[in-house]
């Protein structure tokens, strides 16, 4: 899904700048690239987005042939651009306080977006309190990588509360308690940088 190649992204990305790196982390990458490359040149990775503009469209906007608007961002987002905008246009002061209606059941109306869907199902607040408890444990645990991924996770899809929402209030809990020294997965920290 292009979820989790935006999420491999970013913790990518994090482990390059925490420097968490060695030969196996090349090696890797490496493995990864000549995929990434080798791929759609064979035609391997074609039937995955062949049905979808989003990747073209990107593209499009990224060189500047094509305007940044409503439906190039929905074509971006495979349409999760609307249908977050019109959870939103529904928020209102009073009914948005206590949300309206808990769901575990995903449908078309359904936020793509993990801050969105609590505000819209159980309340401002509780959103409000969602992202806190996050950042504070992306920011205050040694749990970077898992908390790094769990926000990249919660930017464009609604997984984390759908389908893993029991298994949140676990990582919080671990990650509050545990006591390690570091996450480092390359590295084991002991190395002069």
């Amino acid at each position: 899904a292009l979820e989790g190649l935006f999420v491999t992204a970013v913790v990518g990305t994090a482990i390059i700048v925490r420097r968490d790196f060695n030969r196996w982390f090349w090696l890797i990458a490496g493995v990864a690239l000549a995929i990434l490359v080798a791929g759609p040149v064979l035609g391997y990775l074609n039937p995955i987005y062949a049905s979808t503009r989003n990747l073209s469209t990107l593209y499009s906007v990224i060189s500047g042939s094509t305007h940044l608007n409503t439906q190039t961002l929905d074509a971006i987002t495979t349409g999760r651009w609307t249908i977050n905008l019109n959870v939103i246009k529904n928020f209102d002061l009073l009914s948005s306080l206590f949300g309206h209606g808990f769901t575990l059941a995903v449908g078309s109306t359904t936020a793509h977006n993990i801050p969105l869907v609590i505000a819209d199902q159980i309340g401002i607040p509780a959103a409000l309190a969602w992202t806190f408890v996050t950042l504070y444990c992306l920011i205050r645990t040694k749990w970077k990588y898992v908390w790094i991924a769990v926000v990249a996770m919660c930017v464009f899809d609604h997984y984390l509360w759908t389908q893993f929402l029991p298994f949140w209030p676990c990582l919080v809990g671990v990650s509050l308690t545990s006591n390690i020294e570091n996450d480092l997965i390359f590295r084991t920290g002991k190395e002069p940088q």
